[in-house]
């Protein structure tokens, strides 16, 4: 998925909370299923700060790509983000998010950065002019191949091998 599409799918996200919204409390939401996931926060009520914290815990190791991205009505009503960070556990360095856009919609980055199995937190901190939202996704991908995976690929080279050595034919060539 290219960083256009993530971008189109964020903001299409963020406009439906936006939209959804009919009172004026903050609606947090993380739906993460070990593989692929959203979070998010439509931020309604009074102007000021905020703190997020969303929970992701990966079942095994592999490569994580994520994006967070902010919807406004206006350049008054929107979020700033003042720190996107991942938090990990004990002995894992802290990295931030990198900054692709700010202004009315704003879009952050992660990844792709290899992370070992275990629970790490996920930092969102802003400000609000009162009445906007953001959204973002997490993606785990790859990891290593299970023994019998690696077995099948190492067959299917050994078969392929013996077919090309088994083929190997002289041309008979007679001229008349």
């Amino acid at each position: 998925m290219t960083i256009k599409a993530k971008l189109a799918a964020a903001v299409f996200a963020a406009a439906a909370v936006v939209g959804a919204a009919s009172t004026a409390e903050a609606a947090t939401y993380n739906n993460f299923n070990g593989t692929t996931g959203t979070y998010g926060n439509d931020v309604t009520g009074p102007r000021g700060g905020f703190v997020n914290f969303f929970t992701f815990t990966l079942p095994r190791n592999g490569s994580v790509t994520s994006t967070i991205t902010s919807s406004a009505s206006s350049n008054v009503t929107n979020i700033d983000f003042t720190r996107v960070r991942l938090n990990g556990p004990a002995g894992f360095t802290s990295i931030n998010y990198t900054p692709v856009t700010s202004g009315t919609f704003e879009f952050r980055t992660l990844g792709p950065v290899d992370l070992l199995a275990g629970t790490y937190t996920l930092e969102v901190r802003g400000r609000t002019g009162g009445q906007a939202s953001y959204a973002g996704d997490f993606t785990l991908a790859g990891g290593v191949p299970e023994p019998a995976a690696w077995a099948m690929m190492i067959g299917g080279f050994g078969m392929a091998g013996g077919a090309l050595r088994r083929r190997r034919v002289e041309a008979k060539v007679r001229f008349a």
